[in-house]
């Protein structure tokens, strides 16, 4: 019983969904990361007209000549045959990620030609560049809306996106680098050691053909 209850548990949290949940508008920035759909904020709406605290001016110390320490060499794999497995990581986290939400209104401010003209490159641009998003990435609701506001001098944003990927993506994705770069070393530490054993073997002298030597020597000075 214990067994399988663990094993239900295990497998229901390897369903559940992490992510970040991302708010901007006139008032700053919010950011926060979801679990199950429950935001963990980690920080509140960053606005600009917070006043800042005045950092403590530290005392100047003569700075003491560091001791030199034994550099050590590099035990990582070369960045070679590290890049491959970094480069990987984007392409299947795209394939298991979702947005759940992505919401856009932008107001173009500004004379009337230039808020126009702006707000139809933009709706053009996000035109052509959301059909390829939707075909990378998993897109379940998104609502854009681009307009000029003739009245307003400046332009105004308000984006609103959340996405998320489930634990058990995460964790196959992770012991796939993982599995990966173990090999690399294993492969590295065969080859270093492969490569001592040729070293030792060619600085040993061979004591049967020193024999054969000797041989062929004595029978030269008897004749």
């Amino acid at each position: 019983i214990v067994l399988g209850s663990l094993a239900v548990l295990i497998t229901a949290v390897m369903f559940i969904r992490v992510g970040a949940l991302l708010l901007f508008d006139s008032s700053g920035l919010y950011f926060a990361i979801t679990a199950a759909g429950y935001p963990i904020p980690l920080n509140r709406f960053i606005g600009s007209d917070k006043p800042k605290k005045a950092k403590k001016e530290k005392s100047r110390k003569t700075p003491e000549k560091a001791k030199k320490k034994p550099e050590k060499k590099s035990k990582l794999p070369p960045i070679n045959k590290l890049l491959p497995i970094i480069l990987e990581i984007p392409g299947k986290l795209s394939r298991k990620l979702t947005v759940n939400e992505f919401y856009v209104n932008l107001t173009v401010g500004g004379d009337t030609f230039t808020a126009a003209m702006m707000s139809g490159l933009i709706s053009e641009l996000i035109g052509i560049l959301l059909p390829i998003a939707d075909k990378l990435i998993r897109i379940k609701r998104s609502h854009i809306v681009i307009s000029p506001n003739f009245a307003a001098e400046h332009s105004e944003l308000k984006f609103r996106g959340r996405i998320s990927i489930s634990i058990g993506a995460l964790l196959r994705i992770a012991l796939s680098a993982l599995m990966k770069y173990l090999k690399i070393r294993k492969e590295m530490k065969n080859g270093q050691a492969s490569s001592g054993r040729t070293d030792g073997n060619d600085d040993e002298e061979n004591p049967r053909d020193g024999r054969r030597e000797y041989h062929r020597g004595s029978a030269h000075s008897d004749a």
